[in-house]
């Protein structure tokens, strides 16, 4: 299951004021453990106001919390466990289920949350379901291994230092430090037995907003580019970025494309070609190097521009700019006259 540690207790922040509450949540966490495997150390209490003290001095892997305390469950919008919820989402992430009475007063805002689940108490079964869900979807391992390869890297670079080099600035060690836990967390990453997923070549969503080599775009047309300046043409230099304008490539879906250019990308017999994977908001796409428009770096602010939708990882991107500076430098020479070779 996701790689889990079976032998790993997970932590789980259980709240709710009513003590038989508390203990259908821990009964349902023991079914899950006996079908799963998994061990489980529920730490629970019966205050919004103790959990969410609790919350900010112990790392939790999940959260089952009640909607309403006895005081509030009356009270249309005095929702204690949305703020307590509030309250973990300000300094962290928590995968939560709410388990509540009041199911149907939590708004779909919060229901499409990708790593929140809403069940009714009415509807104890559903806890199980809701649990193994959260577990399987990766989150919690994901989660955990973050924090614990940032924390290890850390402590392990830090307390390996001795004496400060000479020419080394703060700025030089926030940097290092940020670099290594990057590099580390890379090394992370999982690939699959028969090499890496369609999510291997995206950031989605992206980092930002801004320009930089790889962005993928989606203009208001509904038609895909994707930025091919170099990084270090993007740089922001006394206000300004150093180029003064944003090549952009062409991408269209696989779907649109005739057959003839369809089997050129399948069989990769093109360098003019470069596929892009379906994944997330992003259609299965084919960068036509032939297809170039810039545009002047001041553009990329206008409303004209559209959206980022994802940035290449690297080395995707890299690998993108490469075939295309190939493909715009080639040099074609005349064909020579077989006949006359060797004479």
């Amino acid at each position: 299951m996701t790689g889990m540690d079976s032998s790993e207790a997970l932590r789980v922040l259980v709240v709710d004021d009513q003590a038989s509450a508390r203990e259908t949540v821990t009964d349902r966490l023991e079914v899950v453990s006996e079908d799963t495997g998994l061990s489980f150390d529920p730490d629970c209490y019966d205050s919004f106001e103790a959990a969410a003290a609790a919350s900010r001095s112990r790392e939790f892997d999940l959260a089952i919390v009640d909607l309403r305390d006895g005081q509030s469950d009356h009270i249309p919008g005095n929702d204690r466990g949305l703020q307590l919820f509030g309250t973990m989402k300000s300094w962290g992430f928590v995968p939560t289920v709410f388990y509540t009475a009041y199911a149907s007063d939590i708004g779909a805002e919060l229901r499409d949350l990708r790593f929140v689940r809403v069940v009714p108490k009415e509807h104890t079964e559903q806890l199980d379901v809701a649990v193994r869900d959260l577990i399987e979807s990766g989150a919690v391992t994901a989660a955990r291994d973050v924090k614990g390869a940032v924390r290890d890297e850390l402590r392990n670079f830090m307390w390996s230092q001795a004496d400060r080099p000479s020419d080394e600035t703060p700025e030089d060690l926030r940097s290092q430090v940020f670099r290594r836990a990057a590099a580390r967390l890379d090394r992370l990453a999982p690939e699959g037995a028969t090499g890496a997923g369609p999510s291997r070549m995206y950031l989605v969503p992206p980092m930002s907003q801004d320009p930089e080599c790889g962005a993928v775009l989606r203009d208001r047309d509904d038609e895909w580019w994707v930025v091919a300046t170099p990084a270090c043409d993007l740089v922001m230099r006394g206000g300004k970025r150093k180029a003064g304008f944003i090549r952009l490539l062409r991408a269209k879906p696989l779907e649109e494309m005739g057959i003839k250019h369809r089997n050129d990308v399948a069989t990769g017999s093109k360098p003019r070609f470069f596929h892009l994977a379906a994944h997330g908001p992003i259609p299965e796409l084919v960068v036509d190097l032939q297809h170039v428009r810039s545009e002047p770096c001041e553009w990329w602010s206008s409303t004209a521009r559209g959206t980022i939708e994802a940035t290449l990882d690297a080395p995707f991107a890299e690998a993108l700019l490469v075939r295309y500076g190939q493909y715009a430098g080639r040099v074609g020479t005349p064909t020579l006259d077989k006949d006359r070779l060797g004479n």
